[in-house]
Formats: C-alpha cells, structure tokens, sequence
C-alpha cells in the first residue's frame, strides 16, 4: 500500500521505543537553531567578549602600570553592558507569560536598563577622548598608533571612534533580542514539571510494587505456616500409626507362644483397643489390625 508520500506502509514494522524522559525531551526540543537557552547564553557570552576586547584597547591606553587591573575593568564593564539587558530581557519575557507580576519585571529592567545606560555612556564619551590615542591614519591611509594632524585622518579617527563607541550598543541590543527570542521560561517551567512529574510517578510505581511484593511475602508466609502445621499433623498421625502397628506385631509375637484359646482371646480384645484408640487419635481411617 502506498500513500501520499510514495513510502510503502509495512503493518509489521514496530514503532520506536523511548522512556517517558525521552519523549518529553524530543517533545520539547526547540524549534529552530535560534531558539534555546543555551544558544542565547553563548551568543551573550560572545558579545561580552566583543566588548571586552573593544574595552581592552581604550583602557591598556590609559592605565599602564597593571595588566591586570585593565583586564579585570574591560571584563566588568563588558559584563555591565550585556548581561543586564539579557536579564531584562528575560524578566519580560516572564512578565508577557504570566510567571512574574509587573512590578518585579519593572524593577528588574529599570535596574538592567540603568545599569546599561550608565555604563554605555561613560563608555562612548571615554572612547571618544582617547580616539586620539587608539586610532591614527597614516598617509598611506593605514591606521596606525601615532596622532594624525590632518583633517581627513581627523575624520576617519572620529568615524572609526564612533563605530567603536557604538559596538557595545549593538551587541548589548543583540543579547535582549536574543534572550527574549530564545528564552522560553514557560515552556522550561513546564518541561521542569512534566519531569518532575514522571520521577514521582516511576516512584508510586515502585512503592506500589514493594506493598504488592510484601502481601505476595506474607501470603507466602501463611502458606508455609499451614503447610508446616499440616506436615506436623499428618507426621503425628504417621507416628500414631507406627505405634499402633508396633503394638500388633507385639502382640502377634505374643499370640504365637500362646496355647490357650482364653489367653489368645485376651490378646485379640486388646488389639481391638489399640485400634479403637488409634482411630480416635488419627484424623484418617487405620487398617483394621487383626
């Protein structure tokens, strides 16, 4: 049989298999390649790299005496410039899926966008002073790192200040958009939960199966503890029986040094005893013993 597709049905083939965490993770994969958590966080962590190498050559102009303290400034205020407007991003997202009230996701962009806008500011105007002193055009219109005098190397120093000052705008605007785009709070709280749900579930399932196993137990115990009594009343009852036939052969034994008639009469009513008696110990009928 064929359908639409021109692939041949087969009514024998089995189906593919997977546990429950599976499904659910195939079920929640993203979309398409932009979207996802973890994109957004490498592609933020990327812009914060750009920025801090923008950062790096304004502040190793400035501060010569500690690599490590312009290392340490150009990381901090490349973290400054992104990682705030991630967050922000973030919060709205939460706030348009209904998992926090407005006044939290106020609070947490006025916070991101400030921390931003100060650090964006103060970062443009000190590229700007010191365009001098990062950036220089030679006659061969190569950039070079000594002061040009001339008012088209003054111009591509301004331009190229300027795209440098604006990067870290660029890229901070870049981690919102990502990490709104790719950010799903919603659907991770709900993939959170649905895992949750089923390692609960697998637990009742196996609490279920220890109380199955333990009535199985005690079931098993009182069939041992009849068996056994029942074994110990058939091994009275064997016991009850070997006695009696003891007690005949005995007699027969007796019987046979005998000569009377009266003394062989005696015997015999005394087996007749022993066999009554044995019927009324055993639960089962004895041979009668002559």
């Amino acid at each position: 049989m064929k359908f639409f597709n021109n692939k041949k049905s087969n009514p024998l083939e089995m189906d593919s298999y997977s546990t429950r965490s599976e499904r659910l993770s195939n079920l929640f994969k993203p979309d398409s390649i932009y979207e996802g958590a973890t994109l957004s966080y490498i592609v933020t962590l990327l812009f914060v790299l750009i920025d801090y190498v923008c950062l790096y050559t304004v502040w190793n102009t400035v501060q010569t005496e500690s690599a490590n303290l312009v290392r340490l400034l150009s990381l901090g205020c490349a973290v400054c410039l992104d990682v705030p407007m991630a967050i922000a991003a973030i919060a709205l997202k939460k706030y348009h899926q209904g998992l926090c009230s407005k006044n939290s996701a106020k609070i947490i962009a006025i916070a991101s966008i400030v921390t931003f806008a100060i650090t964006f500011i103060f970062a443009l105007c000190f590229r700007m002073v010191t365009k001098d002193l990062t950036f220089d055009v030679s006659a061969g219109g190569t950039m070079t790192n000594t002061q040009s005098e001339s008012s088209e190397g003054s111009g591509s120093v301004l331009v190229a200040a300027l795209f440098c000052g604006f990067i870290p705008l660029c890229t901070s605007i870049g981690s919102f958009v990502i990490s709104y785009f790719g950010v799903d709070p919603l659907k991770q709280k709900i993939y959170s939960l649905n895992k949750e749900k089923i390692a609960i579930q697998s637990q009742l399932v196996d609490l279920e199966k220890v109380l199955i196993e333990r009535k199985q137990a005690d079931s098993y115990k009182a069939f041992l503890l009849e068996r056994e009594k029942s074994m110990l009343s058939q091994f009275k009852d064997e016991c009850t029986t070997a006695g009696a036939l003891l007690k005949q052969a005995t007699r027969d034994a007796i019987m046979e040094k005998l000569q009377t008639p009266d003394d062989i009469n005696v015997v015999t009513e005394s087996g007749r005893k022993i066999n009554d008696e044995a019927m009324n110990n055993t639960a089962k009928d004895l041979p009668v013993l002559v």
